[in-house]
């Protein structure tokens, strides 16, 4: 039986979308699916990203809709082409590729990329790849991402470090949780303009953010490992991280570390900051180098379980604090307060 599609006065048995692209896993079929027809979707995201025509920095590409299903597929990046994702549509990785569900390259190699995935998708990597077993894999372009929940055998989320120009520029908004069992989001690339919303940062074997490079700025309501070190500043970092939490906090290790980066800035910004490691590995935030003002803490609250709230090898540390810092423990002697010396408290918990 026709339909009649009243806004366009004719009888059809199709429904033309346009420039969306459709892609259904229980009624899908890719043999006879058709770009641009609500009615004859897609059964597998693969096929709907080599049939998804590009745009431009001046024209839009195709975007296209994933109905609620599950789909086993990676490598789903493609330049000037966006997803949307239905509530129910998960898809979940298990097979031995290396690199991200999106990334442009099987292996986990990238090219410059500009992309939106939007919706309410949940991602997980549980394939048996032997690197960059991430959900995002990205080092260039520009790519906006908002979804409901990451899980990934690595870093949920890779910002590597691109191989020439330009720079990467990524935004992502995650409703719910960012889970691994390594790093949980690790950035490596040059560029600052990297922003990350999340509810949890949740690992439970690496640091729940590591930055080696470059900055970025990161919004969450907990950041945490049961493994390893909560946020960790490491070898040659550079530019400014922002990171807005309402905890920060590792059972096992310092809950922030600053180690050996050149340049780099560390902003926190009202968070509770808490370890609850022993000994020396029991510091709110250890600081492994010198560190002139590099440390800014602002409205921040840090409970640890070790010797010091504040360690640091150096002598010639500098933390800038602001008012209303509280510490259950004082700081290393190497330590220098930098603005108005916080309260010590021991019942700050």
């Amino acid at each position: 039986m026709k339909k009649l599609l009243l806004s366009q006065g004719i009888w059809s048995n199709e429904v033309p979308t346009g420039n969306l692209l459709w892609v259904d896993a229980v009624n899908g079929n890719d043999s006879l699916a058709v770009r641009g027809r609500l009615t004859v979707p897609f059964k597998t995201l693969t096929a709907a990203k080599t049939a998804a025509a590009p745009g431009s920095s001046i024209a839009p590409g195709d975007t296209t809709i994933v109905m609620p299903g599950t789909y086993n597929e990676k490598n789903l990046l493609k330049d000037y082409v966006n997803w949307h994702f239905l509530p129910g549509a998960v898809v979940n990785y298990t097979g031995s590729q290396n690199g991200g569900i999106f990334d442009t390259g099987s292996n986990g190699t990238n090219a410059a990329v500009n992309s939106l995935i939007t919706g309410y998708g949940e991602f997980t990597y549980a394939g048996t790849g032997a690197t960059d077993r991430n959900v995002i894999n990205f080092t260039a372009g520009n790519l906006v991402v908002r979804a409901r929940k990451f899980v990934a055998g690595d870093a949920c989320v890779r910002c590597g470090a691109p191989s020439a120009a330009p720079a990467h520029v990524l935004k992502i908004e995650v409703l719910e949780s960012m889970l691994s069992a390594n790093d949980v989001v690790s950035v490596e690339g040059t560029s600052e303009e990297n922003y990350l919303r999340a509810h949890t940062l949740l690992t439970s074997g690496g640091n729940a953010i590591q930055v080696t490079a470059g900055g970025a700025v990161l919004e969450a309501h907990r950041l945490q490992s049961t493994g390893d070190i909560a946020v960790y500043i490491s070898a040659s970092g550079s530019g400014t991280t922002i990171l807005k939490a309402t905890e920060i906090y590792s059972s096992v290790n310092n809950a922030i570390s600053y180690a050996y980066p050149s340049t780099a800035i560390l902003k926190i910004f009202g968070a509770r900051i808490k370890s609850d490691g022993t000994g020396t590995a029991g510091g709110a935030i250890d600081i492994s180098t010198t560190a002139s003002d590099k440390i800014r803490l602002f409205g921040c609250i840090l409970v640890a379980a070790g010797d010091k709230s504040v360690f640091a090898s150096s002598a010639s540390t500098q933390v800038h604090a602001t008012s209303g810092i509280g510490l259950n423990k004082s700081a290393h002697t190497n330590v220098t307060w930098l603005g108005p010396t916080p309260t010590i408290n021991a019942n700050i918990d």
